[in-house]
């Protein structure tokens, strides 16, 4: 009589523990539909994603972006860069533009060609260091960040929160 005890309570430690991973994954679900730090975009089997480090930051804390442009074939992709500033990205507050920056800049030298290998990304990163390059005053609140590119033809759109 003492075992069957023993393997019950087992049991319920199991169903415990599968009842707490399970809650686990909704917060977490909960909370990237809330405060969202990735977006993807898949064109022509080539997968763009726009990544910022946190969606809560303090005042004295850098922001990273990132964008990622992976090639999901075995082919290699060529990309022609015919703009001056082929990644961009803009800190709005309402409609008020707080930073403008280009992540890319094109070489003198005319157009530029980008190659991606098969099954390879290439990497665009910058920081943030929560400073405005307009007269705008960076305040506590709700910012929105505009990934842009006019070559690659894909725009992101985030918000993010300053403490």
């Amino acid at each position: 009589m003492n075992s069957f005890f023993k393997k019950k309570s087992n049991i319920i430690t199991i169903l415990d523990l599968i009842f707490i991973f399970g809650l686990i994954l909704l917060l977490n679900y909960y909370f990237q539909k809330k405060m969202p730090t990735k977006q993807e975009l898949i064109l022509n089997n080539v997968k763009y994603s726009a990544i910022i480090s946190k969606y809560k930051i303090d005042k004295d804390e850098a922001l990273l972006i990132k964008v990622e442009i992976k090639n999901r074939s075995k082919k290699p992709k060529y990309f022609i860069l015919k703009k001056e500033n082929s990644f961009n990205f803009i800190i709005t507050k309402g409609d008020k533009i707080i930073y403008k920056k280009d992540i890319l800049e094109k070489n003198a030298s005319g157009k530029r060609k980008l190659k991606i290998n098969g099954y390879s990304k290439i990497v665009f990163s910058d920081l943030w260091m929560n400073e405005s390059n307009t007269e705008e005053a960076i305040n506590s609140g709700e910012y929105e960040l505009h990934i842009y590119s006019k070559d690659f033809n894909i725009k992101f759109d985030m918000n993010f929160f300053i403490n």
